[in-house]
């Protein structure tokens, strides 16, 4: 024992204690230089063999690792930055399915409802270079309001509120005409937003226009209108929303 302790090999017991029993036995022999190079042929192999392991996480785990939150911010940022000014509602509905998560989609949600009457419904990306053709509904007799005379408002009847669904008076699908002068009304939508419009009365149609979106509804009865066409860009967009005059 005393000799096998002065061995010149016992430099090497560290790298030997993690060896395989095999090298073990070879320094029991007293064969050093043979252990050595048995040793440094394991260390070769064994980084041979890791650097041909592929990456244990592969498809969604290595995506998620390689994602940069950071970066991710910086670009919803960026974009908003370039469409907050647009008046196309095809942008900021893209905005909101990209970056649904991002901290300004509440802000792309409020220009989406300001740029359109369909509060929050998406505005289909195809667009008509003609007008859309109204809806065809059977009218009872009697049952729209008359119009009025020549420099009356133009349609009393629509005043107040109106909405898809009139028991959500909180984030609905709801507007409120209020009247400005002869021929102009402010919508103010559930959400907050308001508009000045020009409005006026084409038959059995109510057009509300102002600076370049144009939207037409068709008055069903004087209790419920059919939003249906909505112009921006000098292109049309056909929608399909049904308001009901609410108490």
């Amino acid at each position: 024992m005393t000799a096998l302790s002065e061995s010149p090999c016992r430099n090497s017991r560290p790298r030997l204690r993690a060896a395989v029993p095999a090298l073990a036995a070879l320094l029991l022999l007293g064969g050093c230089e043979t252990a050595s190079n048995a040793f440094s042929a394991v260390a070769d192999k064994s980084k041979e063999l890791w650097d041909t392991v592929s990456s244990p996480f592969t498809g969604d785990e290595e995506k998620s690792l390689s994602r940069d939150p950071t970066r991710e911010r910086r670009e919803d940022v960026e974009k908003w930055e370039r469409i907050r000014e647009s008046d196309d509602p095809t942008v900021f509905q893209s905005f909101i399915e990209t970056y649904p998560d991002s901290a300004l989609t509440h802000l792309a949600r409020r220009r989406l409802a300001t740029l359109q009457p369909t509060q929050g419904a998406q505005v289909p990306a195809t667009y008509a270079t003609d007008q859309p053709r109204p809806p065809l509904v059977r009218h009872a007799a009697g049952q729209l309001p008359p119009p009025m005379p020549p420099g009356q408002f133009p349609v009393p009847w629509v005043l107040g509120r109106w909405a898809v669904d009139c028991s959500r008076t909180n984030g609905g699908n709801g507007v409120t005409y209020n009247q400005v002068s002869a021929d102009k009304v402010r919508v103010v939508r559930d959400d907050g937003s308001s508009a000045v419009y020009t409005v006026r009365r084409e038959d059995d149609i109510m057009v509300l226009e102002a600076d370049g979106l144009i939207y037409q509804d068709k008055i069903v009865s004087a209790t419920e209108l059919r939003s249906y066409a909505v112009q921006y860009n000098n292109q049309w967009h056909k929608v399909d929303l049904v308001y009901r005059k609410c108490d």
